[in-house]
């Protein structure tokens, strides 16, 4: 399983975690997210590939705003 490491702005309670994990696990290939509202960060769990495209876009979906890659690791 990869990882993939990120900041999102806008969140605020745990219902904007749930709102975005659910988008995120729309995603293909994403298979779990770690979602913290009060810091931001958000470590989403993949398989083989996941385009930051669909990352990018399922976030904005949830009404956030992905501010910053934190780093990519296997």
């Amino acid at each position: 399983m990869n990882e993939l490491e990120f900041r999102v702005n806008g969140m605020t309670c745990a219902h904007c975690e749930q709102a975005l994990t659910a988008e995120l696990l729309r995603v293909d290939a994403v298979i779990g997210a770690d979602v913290n509202a009060a810091s931001g960060a958000v470590v989403l769990h993949y398989g083989d590939m996941v385009e930051r495209t669909a990352i990018e876009g399922a976030v904005s979906e949830a009404g956030f705003e992905l501010v910053s890659w934190e780093n990519e690791s296997s």
